[in-house]
Order: structure tokens, then sequence, then C-alpha cells
């Protein structure tokens, strides 16, 4: 059938025609004006989203209700036979518009220690107080009161100098942290900000990615695959990055993806509705609904789908920058403690992204675990400000093939 008959159709068959347009025009106006604006005014990174509810009060009502039940709700339990060693990394922060503290660790040690209860996995927990003044970090104190079975340990005392250079210091405190992480027997290392509020399903999924998905097969450059244990896992990478208008080659397959099987399936319901010959109508309408359909909910919102379960968390090559939650296998953090001790951070080499070198240079296996499994609550980012990080991490992504 010829595409000058095809027109020519179009432009005769007079009513029939007109309210394929009309249900057409009446999906788009129902989707985008009325169904998308109802159901993600609050999904952060849709289109539609909207803040009304100050993040900070919230937070504060969280601290304030968990608070009154500390004693009784926590039970901690210390093994000498470990799997994962958590050290929370802290240093005292304050609400410049109130002076007051916002309680980010007090939130995530609370939440942590709450996930323990349903998990079989063995950890032990420790706070690393590396703020310059340890006996000024109010919120430590308060936690080591409430409480006094969670082991704290300071890095800094009156006698020590302390760097001048905060990219030294940051590097200083990180291998300090992940030292004393590495005096427990655990297999595992996992370094915890204290801005980084783990999910309720934190410890499930990552009990099965430990079990399940440490090992991966991957293909060298003569195109054979071999078995590769992998030695960093990040279990947070920033949602701003991971919208499907990042130049992100996983965002684009991801919407071609899910736009090949949901723009049949629509053109297939239009069609039927209709005459026969109309198909070919129907199908670039549906491919643009779908699409428009997926970038206004946001490619995070989507990713966010797979934690109904842990089988359906993904791992992807790790970009370089961002700490908030990193775990790492005791051989390979044994290696990087003595690789900091030689190295230089600054404002163009931040800790992060020298530690990602690393990895990259000697041919670890650094991946990160999709959706995020922590959210990053600090209201300012520890990045260097006038440093192009998406740029910088271009340059040291994990470019082997996961199969």
């Amino acid at each position: 059938m010829s595409s000058s008959y095809m027109v020519s159709q179009y432009f005769t068959m007079g009513k029939p025609f007109w309210i394929i347009v009309l249900k057409w025009t009446l999906l788009y106006v129902v989707t985008f004006y009325i169904a998308l604006p109802l159901m993600c005014r609050n999904l952060p990174y849709s289109k539609y989203y909207k803040r009304n509810v100050d993040l900070t009060d919230r937070r504060n009502i969280y601290v304030n209700r968990i608070a009154k039940n500390l004693h009784s709700s926590i039970v901690y339990h210390f093994n000498h036979s470990l799997d994962v060693t958590v050290a929370i990394v802290t240093v005292s922060r304050m609400n410049p518009n109130n002076g007051q503290s916002p309680f980010y660790l007090t939130q995530v040690v609370i939440k942590l220690l709450e996930a323990m209860k349903d998990t079989s996995l063995r950890l032990y927990v420790f706070i690393c107080n590396v703020d310059s003044n340890p006996q000024g970090h109010k919120e430590v104190i308060s936690l080591g009161h409430l409480l006094p079975l969670l082991p704290i340990i300071a890095k800094y005392n009156s006698s020590q100098t302390i760097p001048g250079d905060k990219y030294k210091k940051e590097k200083d405190d990180y291998s300090f942290c992940m030292r004393k992480s590495l005096q427990t027997d655990a297999k595992y290392v996992l370094l915890l900000e204290d801005d980084a509020l783990v999910k309720d399903n934190f410890l499930k999924v990552m009990q099965f990615i430990l079990r399940h998905k440490m090992i991966r097969r991957i293909e060298d450059g003569d195109g054979h695959l071999h078995a590769q244990y992998v030695s960093v896992l990040k279990l947070y990478h920033p949602e701003r990055w991971q919208g499907y208008s990042n130049d992100n080659v996983n965002s684009h397959i991801d919407l071609i993806a899910l736009t090949c099987v949901f723009a049949p399936i629509l053109a297939a319901i239009m069609h039927s509705l209709s005459r026969k010959y109309l198909y070919t109508i129907h199908v670039p309408l549906s491919t643009m609904y779908v699409v428009i359909v997926l970038y206004m909910i946001g490619r995070q919102n989507i990713l966010n789908l797979r934690a109904i379960h842990e089988q359906l968390y993904i791992l992807r090559p790790a970009h370089g920058c961002c700490t908030p939650a990193v775990l790492y296998t005791r051989l390979y953090a044994k290696k990087l403690v003595n690789y900091m001790d030689k190295i230089n951070c600054s404002k163009y080499n931040p800790v992060d992204i020298a530690l990602s070198k690393y990895s990259t240079d000697n041919n670890f296996l650094s991946l990160n675990v999709f959706p995020n499994l922590v959210s990053h609550i600090g209201a300012i980012s520890s990045l260097p400000k006038k440093v192009d990080i998406s740029k910088l991490s271009l340059d040291i992504l994990d470019k082997e093939t996961i199969k």
C-alpha cells in the first residue's frame, strides 16, 4: 500500500479519523494535565514535583518521635565473627539558619540499628568521630549517653595537630576510620557518612547482594569471560545524575527499552478501537506518548520501582564521585589505606575521585547499586563547588562490560 494512498485515506475517511484524533487528544490531556500532576506531585525528580513540606521540620519530627523510644526499640548484639563492620563517619554540623544541630547522625544511627533487627548479617557498628573538637560534637555525646553499648572512637585530641588543608583532613579522616574498621575481623568494611540515611530494606538488600552478586562475569579485551570479585560497592549515586536527560548510556538504554515494551502495547489498544488500516498512525503517537510519560515521571522514580524486591536491584559500573556509603572487601580496604598514606588530595583531586582512580588504575571491580540504598539528607554537599565532578568521573568509569 503506497504512502500516497494512506495519506489520501486519512483525509477522506471523515468522521472516523477525527474520532481517533479526539481520543488521542483526550488521552494526552487527561494524562499530562490531570493524572500525572496528581500522581507525581510528591515524587522528587518528576517534572510535577512541588516541595510543599519543609524537609528539616519533617526530619526533626522524626527525631523527636524516635527519641522517646530509644531504649526500648534498639536491640544490639556484638559478635566476634563478623560479616560487616560499619563505621559512621561524623563531624559536628549546625544549621546556619537557627544554629541548631540538624540531627543527621541521630537519624542515621537509629535507622541503621532498627534495620539490624531484621537481618542475619553479623554487624559491628561504631561511630567514628573525626571532628577537630570531638568534645564539642554534642550530638555524639548525647548518643553516647542514650546508647552506652554503641562504641565511639575519636580521632583527635588536644595534643594532636589538625591538618589545615581540608582536603588532607578529609583523606586522613577517611583513612583513620577505615583502619579502625579493619581492627575487627569482618569480611567487609562499610564507611557510612553521618548524612547518609539508610533505606528500610538496606540490610535485606545488602545481604542478598553479598551472598549472590559479588562475583561477576567480566569480558576482557579479547572477548573472553572470567570471574572477578567486586571490591567496591557504592550504595549511593546522586539522583540528579540518574535522569533520562543526563549524558548516560544506561539512561538512554532504559528509555529505549521501556518505550519498546509499552509503545506497542498502547498502539495495539488504540488500534483495536479504530479501523485496521489506521495502525500506522498509532505507532508514532504511542511512542511519543510513552517517551513523554517516562520523561515527566523521571528515571529516578522508575528505578525506585525496583525497590519492591531485593532481586530487582541492579549493579552498574561505578562513577568516580561520592562516598556517602561505600562497602569495601577486607582485602581491598587493606590496600586502600596504604595507598591513601602516599597520596595528596586537593580541590581538583578530592578523596572520592582519588579512591576511584586507584580502583580503576589497578583493575579492581567497582560497582554502584541501583536504586540507591541510602538517602543523602545533608543540605550541603562536601564536593568542591568549582569542580565539575560529572566531567571528572567520566574519565574513570569502569569500562569493563558487565555480564
